[in-house]
């Protein structure tokens, strides 16, 4: 699960699923510690700073 209850965050072995990105004020992907190479699915609910700031750190990311 997450390291922040305000940001859920799902890790499988075949990929992890993280939902609202939070501020961007720190790195989000180096505090979740995912492994190189494994697929990251980067969603936001919406378009609120608060949702999309470390947006940037995942290679597709998706959300409206």
């Amino acid at each position: 699960m997450s390291i922040n209850s305000s940001r859920p965050t799902f890790f499988t072995s075949s990929a992890d699923l993280v939902i609202d990105l939070g501020m961007g004020l720190g790195s989000l992907k180096s505090q979740l510690r995912i492994p190189a190479g494994k697929p990251v699915l980067a969603v936001a609910t919406h378009v609120h700073v608060d949702h999309i700031g470390s947006f940037h750190e995942f290679r597709d990311p998706v959300g409206p």
